[in-house]
C-alpha cells in the first residue's frame, strides 16, 4: 500500500518493538534460521543500517578523576551504508553516515545526506502525506530531471510488423537478429516469417 508517513512511523515502531522482545538471539543464529545463503562481499540480512542511540553516556563525577567524552571515530564500516543518531542532552542530535568506501565515494555520501534531509523536510512539513507523495528530491533537481524524462514523442498507429517491413525495405542487410550464432538481416527475417506464415 502506499500508507502516510504518520502510519509507516506507528507500524514500524509496533515491529522494532516486538523485535525487541527477543534481544539475545545470536545474529548468527537468526541468519542460519533463515537459510540465508553467505556471501563473502555483502552483510547477510541487510546491506544498511538505521540506528538511533537515544542513551547518553554516563555523565556522574568519577572520584579523583576529571573525565570529558570523545568521539572514537570509524575505521571500518559494519554494513554498506548505516546512519547513526545519537540523542544528546539538549534534545539535538549528532548523525554521522558511515559508508564502504569500496561501495561510495564521499561526494556520493554527500549526495545521501542532503537527499535525506530534504525527506526529513518533506516529512515535517506532512507527516500525514503518503510515502509515495513524500519529496526525495529538492524542486531544482526534480525539474531536472522531469525535462530528462521529456521523452514523450507522438507515435504514429502502427504495428510492430509495420516497423519490421518499413525497416526491412530501408536497409534490407541491417542485421535484426543475434540468438547465439545465429545472425539474420532483415531480408533474411522478413522472408523467414513470410515462409512460415505460408
Amino acid at each position: 500500500g502506499d500508507p502516510s508517513f504518520a502510519d509507516l512511523l506507528r507500524a514500524t515502531r509496533r515491529n522494532v518493538l516486538a523485535g525487541l522482545a527477543h534481544p539475545d538471539v545470536p545474529f548468527e543464529h537468526l541468519v542460519g534460521a533463515l537459510g540465508i545463503e553467505r556471501d563473502l562481499s555483502r552483510t547477510p540480512l541487510y546491506q544498511a543500517m538505521f540506528a538511533l542511540h537515544t542513551h547518553g553516556l554516563v555523565t556522574e563525577p568519577l572520584p579523583g578523576l576529571d573525565a570529558e567524552s570523545f568521539p572514537l571515530g570509524w575505521h571500518s564500516a559494519r554494513c554498506d551504508l548505516s546512519l547513526d543518531l545519537y540523542e544528546q542532552p539538549d534534545g539535538s542530535m549528532d548523525c554521522f553516515l558511515i559508508y564502504s568506501t569500496d561501495l561510495f565515494d564521499p561526494g556520493t555520501a554527500r549526495w545521501i545526506t542532503d537527499r535525506f534531509l530534504h525527506l526529513l523536510g518533506s516529512v515535517l512539513a506532512d507527516p500525514q502525506q503518503a510515502v509515495g507523495a513524500l519529496e526525495l528530491l529538492p524542486p531544482g533537481e526534480r525539474a531536472l530531471l522531469d525535462s530528462w524524462n521529456g521523452t514523450a514523442v507522438e507515435l504514429p498507429p502502427v504495428t510492430l510488423v509495420d516497423l519490421v517491413l518499413e525497416r526491412a525495405a530501408a536497409a534490407p542487410d541491417a542485421v535484426a537478429v543475434v540468438a547465439g550464432s545465429t545472425v539474420l538481416s532483415y531480408r533474411q527475417l522478413v522472408g523467414a516469417a513470410a515462409a512460415l506464415a505460408t
